[in-house]
């Protein structure tokens, strides 16, 4: 199991959680993300496994809306919204990633902290 923390009021409490079984790799990718109902705005990508991402964007989308992906030197990446909170969102792949590229992606933007 793995431990993340919540904010809760300007207090962080641990949560546990153990669902995903693929782990993340941390990134800090410059991106874009969007839809044609949603418009396109600047994202950053902070981590990623084969099987999804997690971007931080204000992105006002529910549970199993469909939204593109675009990192630079890659095509835009068919998603759709796991999860959403005021500044960051879970998405998973439609097509999952090989682990090369998931490599790639992680060598060539190294991750930065993520702001809780």
């Amino acid at each position: 199991m793995r431990r993340i923390f919540t904010k809760t009021a300007e207090v962080f409490s641990p949560r546990i959680t153990d669902r995903r079984s693929i782990r993340r790799r941390r990134a800090g990718v410059p991106c874009w993300i969007g839809s044609s109902a949603l418009g396109k705005r600047r994202a950053e990508l902070r981590d990623i496994s084969a099987q999804g991402c997690l971007c931080m964007a204000s992105l006002t989308a529910q549970p199993g809306t469909s939204v593109l992906v675009t990192i630079p030197t890659f095509g835009p990446m068919l998603t759709t919204v796991r999860w959403a909170r005021v500044d960051r969102v879970g998405l998973e792949f439609a097509n999952p990633l090989h682990a090369s590229v998931v490599e790639h992606i992680v060598k060539a933007h190294p991750p930065v902290p993520i702001d809780h």
